[in-house]
């Protein structure tokens, strides 16, 4: 569809991606056991050594069990030395970074994380467009052949951030009125994603210069745009919203909850326009994680020392 439509639907600011892969991978993923430990390499890496993207990821928690649990991380006090004695040494569960997850948590994993889905949560993972993965632990399963799938540990320590980040989990910036709501989830210079909650018909414009992707975690409703056919999204529904489509009306069937996920302009789609609405810098620079990797805080021109 890409090379068919071009700039039409991808966006003229984003017509590098017309002979590349789709800049965004966007999954529904509901383990019923736990998912191996694994991280992804940043870009220098895996273009240099996979001549592919790197992966940068976000969840956002749709469903988890007092059992549940997600690994984003290392614990707090140890150091690289003693993390990677452990994990060469098999002892993976000491180092790790165990959270029980909350419908409506939201998680960013930048590359280089050490990360893990346990059983019974479910989430939308969001993410660069790259399928280089590094195994460090699979639960010492094995398959149906009675071998365990293969690790990548010499890869992996090349990869990994040591440094212990105290909390990978985002607080939303929340902008609302009588009829809908919109929650800022996360923004990266990869992607940028909110949450909205509608109660009543909103009208949309599309943007020119970019795509959205939009996920239906709840709800229902109709995507309208005369003279086209309604389009009718319920709950696990996605659509892809061309640079192109111009307006269009999301009318909701009681409500509609919608992830929108985009490739953004992080100074005018993020900084600019929650600046003009009133919230701070703090607030702002906190959707783009903890760490001197936030992208946020060039878009916002602001000292990382000051945070």
């Amino acid at each position: 569809m890409v090379r068919e439509l071009g700039s039409a639907l991808i966006g003229r600011q984003l017509t590098d991606y017309t002979d590349r892969p789709f800049p965004l991978l966007i999954k529904y993923l509901f383990p019923s056991q736990a998912l191996s430990v694994q991280v992804h390499p940043n870009d220098e890496y895996a273009r240099k050594e996979e001549n592919s993207n790197g992966k940068t990821e976000m969840w956002l928690v749709l469903d988890a069990t007092p059992e549940s649990f997600i690994i984003v991380g290392w614990k707090a006090g140890l150091s690289k030395d003693q993390i990677v004695g452990r994990l060469l040494g098999g002892d993976f569960q000491s180092v790790m970074n165990f959270i029980q997850p909350r419908i409506g948590d939201v998680y960013f994993i930048p590359a280089g994380t050490v990360h893990a889905l346990g059983p019974g949560v479910g989430v939308l993972e969001i993410q660069q467009n790259s399928d280089v993965t590094y195994r460090l632990y699979d639960w010492d399963r094995v398959e149906k052949d009675g071998k365990a799938r293969p690790l990548h540990m010499e890869k992996a320590l090349k990869v990994l951030n040591f440094d212990h980040v105290p909390e990978y989990r985002i607080a939303p910036v929340v902008v609302s009125d009588q009829t809908a709501t919109c929650s800022y989830l996360c923004a990266c210079r990869y992607f940028a994603a909110c949450i909205w909650n509608l109660k009543e018909a909103k009208e949309f414009a599309s943007d020119p210069s970019r795509f959205w992707v939009l996920n239906v975690v709840d709800g229902q409703g109709w995507i309208v745009s005369p003279p086209g056919d309604p389009i009718w999204g319920e709950k696990g529904a996605t659509l892809l919203i061309p640079a192109s489509q111009g307006e269009f009306t999301i009318e909701p069937s009681g409500y509609i909850t919608f992830v929108k996920s985009w490739v953004p302009d992080l100074e005018k789609d993020i900084v600019f326009r929650l600046r003009s609405l009133g919230f701070s810098d703090s607030e702002i620079i906190g959707l783009g994680g903890v760490g001197i990797g936030n992208d946020l805080l060039r878009a916002c021109n602001v000292s990382g020392s000051a945070f």
